[in-house]
């Protein structure tokens, strides 16, 4: 993209329907979120990309050079979008633009029924029926494509599944997609991991028992009792765990950003934003605590 005598590379230009900012909630900083992708060669800078090319100056009005080498007005100014989210741009360029006869670009194969790389959401009514709505859209495709109905099959997908459920789609420009395969692959990974971790905790507490059966013989003469003795290796190895989980999610505060920037992703751990990590953690100790002291405690 062009400004005057300033070119700058621009990734993740989308070209989006006059409805987007209907649909999606991405606040938009300056312009109107109803007109500002009707006109053709209307585009949306992201809040980051205005100021590489405009500093602290209003652009809104103003003209850009980009796609294909055509003018653009700029006609809004977009919160950067979240590193989380689906959706990924820095431009978003109206799809009137397109549209044979209406915008400059005459991008032909964008425009028909048989177009395969369009991303298409939708926002259904409160309290509609999605199942009902889906099976519609056999009759959908038999009336706007007769002689493809058979061999294509369109379906629904919540938002919110998107993310895990969206490999096997092909076209996913602009878009960051998971593999619940994956999540499920590492989860069996971090759990033999325990496993083992508990298995070499219960040897060596074991070891460490038979250590300590004279201070248990000298509890016992003292007047301590069996319930006492389980409950304090328990207790024990519990504190351990509990000790562990800690230094654990220190030492991960510590070394995240370095496996971020080694992965390029942003993982974060978000446990005072989601309590239900908190008791995870919470559970884990205890669970792993029991679980890797009661054969020393009972024995």
């Amino acid at each position: 993209m062009t400004v005057d005598d300033l070119s700058l590379n621009v990734p993740d230009v989308v070209i989006a329907d006059s409805n987007f900012f209907n649909v999606f909630n991405f606040p938009l900083l300056q312009g109107d979120p109803r007109s500002a992708l009707v006109e053709p060669m209307s585009i949306v800078l992201s809040q980051s990309t205005t100021k590489r090319f405009f500093g602290n100056s209003n652009p809104l009005g103003q003209t850009i050079r980009s796609f294909r080498n055509q003018i653009c007005t700029i006609t809004g100014i977009v919160e950067d979008v979240p590193a989380n989210s689906h959706l990924q741009y820095q431009a978003l360029i109206s799809w009137s633009s397109t549209v044979p006869g209406v915008g400059p670009l005459n991008i032909h194969w964008l425009n028909n029924w048989r177009t395969q790389v369009n991303l298409t959401y939708l926002l259904l009514r409160e309290n509609a029926d999605p199942i009902r709505f889906e099976a519609g859209l056999s009759e959908f495709m038999h009336r706007h494509m007769p002689e493809q109905a058979e061999k294509y099959k369109l379906y629904l997908q919540p938002y919110s599944g998107i993310y895990l459920n969206s490999s096997d789609i092909r076209y996913t420009a602009n878009t960051k997609v998971g593999n619940r395969t994956y999540v499920y692959v590492f989860s069996v990974i971090a759990f033999l991991i325990l496993t083992i971790a508990c298995f070499n905790f219960i040897n060596l507490s074991t070891a460490q028992a038979t250590r300590r059966a004279s201070e248990v013989g000298m509890r016992k003469i003292l007047g301590g009792y069996r319930k006492q003795l389980i409950f304090q290796f328990l207790f024990e190895s519990t504190l351990f765990t509990s000790l562990a989980v800690f230094i654990a999610l220190v030492l991960t505060e510590i070394l995240l950003p370095y496996v971020n920037t080694f992965v390029a992703k942003s993982l974060s751990l978000g446990y005072f934003n989601t309590p239900i990590f908190l008791l995870l953690f919470v559970a884990v100790a205890t669970l792993v605590g029991i679980g890797a002291g009661s054969y020393p405690a009972f024995v």
